[in-house]
């Protein structure tokens, strides 16, 4: 038996666009300071859409609970978007001395996906 076949070197694919979507909470003493929602580069250097974002609830030190305030502004923002929804997260935390007030604690807890971006972000309404 004999077979025969063509081969052609395959075209080189074009590079497809990532972007990275972050929920950010900045915290003094569990009260919220800070949150927003960025939408970038993976890398960080280039901002495509940002938001800041109101807390009016005290959301504490228990990682677990800023963890789930974080993906839901996550999951809220990437929907109101019309963006793919994540299919996994990453959570970035720290936890320092808050300078301003005695004794007080300071921390940032930053949540993010990427997804392959297909299409540019429909604004929201």
């Amino acid at each position: 038996m004999e077979v025969t076949a063509t081969v052609s070197p395959a075209r080189p694919r074009e590079p497809i666009p990532t972007r990275r979507a972050t929920a950010r909470l900045e915290l003094v003493d569990g009260s919220t300071d800070a949150a927003e929602f960025t939408l970038t580069y993976p890398d960080e250097t280039e901002v495509f859409d940002r938001q800041d974002l109101r807390l009016d609830t005290r959301v504490g030190r228990d990682l677990d609970a800023l963890a789930v305030v974080a993906l839901r502004i996550l999951d809220d923002a990437l929907a109101s978007r019309r963006l793919p929804p994540r299919s996994y997260w990453h959570l970035d935390y720290s936890e320092a001395p808050a300078w301003e007030t005695e004794p007080g604690t300071c921390v940032e807890l930053r949540v993010w996906t990427t997804y392959a971006e297909t299409r540019r972000p429909t604004p929201r309404s």
